[in-house]
């Protein structure tokens, strides 16, 4: 059992230095945080330390949305092309 937690691990930690990998990155807390494409693309996601609320997110273009998060449960979406969506 100790091996397989090993090998797991391993991967994980493999995963996180080497972004130039297709499929899917998970950070330690299971959160998406890459995923690479055959083609060489790749999307970049980033959550907030605290919670499972995405903060970033960078598109396979380079395209950067951010997301804003208030006290009082709303958002704000910031856009590739700068425009903010209240939510």
């Amino acid at each position: 059992m100790m091996v397989g937690f090993l090998l797991l691990s391993a991967n994980i930690y493999a995963q996180t230095q080497n972004t130039n990998v297709q499929g899917p990155v998970y950070d330690q807390a299971g959160r998406l945080r890459h995923y690479g494409y055959a083609d060489g693309t790749s999307e970049d996601y980033s959550f907030d330390s605290s919670s499972w609320r995405m903060t970033r997110f960078v598109d396979r273009r380079g395209g950067v949305t951010t997301f804003v998060y208030r006290q009082d449960g709303s958002m704000s979406v910031v856009n590739p092309d700068g425009s903010i969506h209240d939510r």
